[in-house]
This record gives C-alpha cells, sequence and structure tokens, in this order.
C-alpha cells in the first residue's frame, strides 16, 4: 500500500514538472545562445536622509539631560545596567517577546482613553519596577521578565 502511495506521489510530480515545462518553453523560445532580450534596469531609489541630522541631534539632547548631574561613574552604570537588560531582552522567545509586544501595544492603544490622573499613575507604575529592574544582574533581569511575561497570560 505504501509502495503505491508513493509511485503515485512521484507520477504526480513527474507530470507536474512535465507540465510546467512545457508551458515555460514558449516564453523562452525565442532566446539562443548569444541573443538575451534586453532587460532594463531603473535607477537606484535615492532616500532623503537630510532630517536624519536633526534627528539624531533630539536624540544626543534628550540623552545629555537624562544623564545630567551624573558622574562618569554614574553614566557607565546606567550604560551598563541599559546593556544587560537589551541581553535579558534578546534571551527571550519569539513566542515571549511577541507576547510582550502586544502586550505593550495593547497599553498604548488604551492611553488614549485613560484620565490624566491615571496616565500619571500608570507611568509611576512602569517607573518604579523599571527602577527595581535596573540594578539586577543578568541572571535576576531574565527571570524578572519571564515571570513579567507569564503574569500577562
Amino acid at each position: 500500500m505504501k509502495n503505491t502511495v508513493k509511485l503515485t506521489l512521484a507520477a504526480i510530480l513527474v507530470i507536474g514538472a512535465f507540465s510546467i515545462s512545457i508551458l515555460t518553453v514558449p516564453a523562452f523560445a525565442e532566446w539562443d545562445k548569444f541573443n538575451y532580450p534586453e532587460i532594463y534596469v531603473s535607477d537606484m531609489i535615492k532616500k532623503d536622509y537630510s532630517n536624519k541630522k536633526a534627528s539624531n541631534e533630539k536624540y544626543n539632547e534628550k540623552m545629555k539631560n537624562y544623564y545630567k548631574g551624573m558622574t562618569d561613574e554614574q553614566i557607565a552604570e546606567k550604560k551598563r545596567q541599559f546593556k544587560e537588560m537589551g541581553e535579558a531582552y534578546k534571551s527571550l522567545s519569539i513566542q515571549d517577546r511577541a507576547a510582550m509586544i502586544i502586550h505593550f501595544m495593547q497599553m498604548k492603544m488604551q492611553w488614549d482613553t485613560m484620565s490624566e490622573d491615571e496616565k500619571t499613575q500608570k507611568k509611576t507604575e512602569m517607573k518604579q519596577m523599571f527602577q527595581e529592574y535596573l540594578p539586577l544582574t543578568l541572571e535576576e533581569k531574565k527571570q524578572k521578565l519571564q515571570e513579567y511575561i507569564k503574569s500577562l497570560n
């Protein structure tokens, strides 16, 4: 029984390949070994990056204000913590990352319907959670992220 199924499938594949080759022959019939149809290449699309500098300047200004009043050691520590946060996020499975993205997208959609007091409270909660998360070790950050994702489900 199994051999007949295999033979049937093989026959269908051969017939299909043969049919496709018959259909494509007319498209290439006019070609010979040295005479190919003319191929047109469009001009390269040029992207305007003129506003990128302004965007970078805004970001740099924002970062200067973020690190304002910190010593070089504190800035280095913050950057290390942020790098660890990125590593912890990258260690998540694709499904877990997707769950987090969907969660934050839903939060963003709810944001428009919130009152100013609710927005302030939510900002405070997220900032507090973020501050608690920063000083943890990389393994602790990974564990906290896993717990947070489980709490979403």
